[in-house]
């Protein structure tokens, strides 16, 4: 038997938008979640990698090595699902 790991993609979208912006708070604005509901998917997908993607800093979330390394596979994953979305909407 396959142990089959996956990562939702609710979760790459709400670690790209902390990436993206700069700020949970933003992310989360634009995500149309609460701060805490996006902290919460950011704090499983940590646990389901056993890992640190982001350091909290003052100045705002800094991507960890880990962090830096899941930012390539989350923009192709995400960009692979929109491709193969597309072939529906026509």
């Amino acid at each position: 038997l396959i142990k089959f790991m996956s990562i939702p993609t609710d979760h790459l979208q709400a670690f790209m938008l902390v990436h993206e912006t700069g700020s949970f708070t933003e992310a989360a604005q634009r995500a149309g979640l609460t701060q805490s509901a996006l902290s919460q998917k950011i704090k499983r997908l940590e646990d389901r990698l056993e890992t640190t993607l982001f350091v909290r800093r003052p100045s705002g979330p800094a991507l960890t090595a880990a962090g830096e390394s899941l930012l390539v596979f989350a923009r192709q994953q995400l960009a692979f699902e929109q491709e193969f979305l597309q072939h529906f909407e026509q």
